[in-house]
Order: C-alpha cells, then sequence, then structure tokens
C-alpha cells in the first residue's frame, strides 16, 4: 500500500546523512551498525567530501 506522507512525518532522509557525514557530524547512530560498518570500509565520507568539493 502506498500513500502520502507530509515532509514533518518522514524522519531522516538519506540526503540528510550524506549532510552529516560531508559535514564531520555524527551520522553513525542512525543507520543500523552493519551499514555504518560497511560506510567506514568504503570510506564513503571521504568519497562525498571529495565528490562535494568539486
Amino acid at each position: 500500500v502506498l500513500w502520502e506522507v507530509t515532509l514533518e512525518n518522514k524522519g531522516l532522509s538519506s540526503s540528510d546523512i550524506r549532510d552529516s557525514m560531508v559535514k564531520d557530524e555524527n551520522w553513525e547512530e542512525f543507520v543500523p551498525s552493519s551499514v555504518a560498518k560497511l560506510m567506514n570500509e568504503w570510506d564513503i565520507a571521504q568519497r562525498l567530501k571529495k565528490i562535494s568539493s568539486k
């Protein structure tokens, strides 16, 4: 079933997480630990910083 949800009721988005990573803010508590582990192993934060500086 699909339904519309207002922006206020959606909570965090993946964009919020990526923005936090680029700004060196805490993001790991907002994702499952397995996701945080892989994101760190793959150095995703650094990759995002590199992309955003272009």
